[in-house]
């Protein structure tokens, strides 16, 4: 807790046809999601990727130092 970490999502678009959408994260177990604090996130904004494009989409974050102490794995799914 506290520290900043950074990690990316590969994303590919198998399609014929340009795509846009927008990830919605999910944080689990749910009562840390408020310690949980996003400071750069693909998820803010809505991706485009063309017919077999492929990217890395950023994730920068950080738990809060009052993250509670007795929950040992934090789950982030998009």
């Amino acid at each position: 807790p506290g520290e900043l970490a950074a990690t990316a999502y590969y994303a590919r678009n198998t399609t014929n046809v340009t795509m846009r959408a927008q990830a919605i994260p999910s944080i689990s177990p749910s009562r840390v999601s408020k310690y949980f604090k996003k400071v750069e996130c693909f998820c803010f904004n809505s991706q485009k990727l063309g017919p077999g494009e492929s990217a890395h989409l950023n994730l920068r974050f950080y738990l809060d130092p009052d993250f509670p102490k007795d929950v040992q794995r934090v789950t982030l799914a998009y």
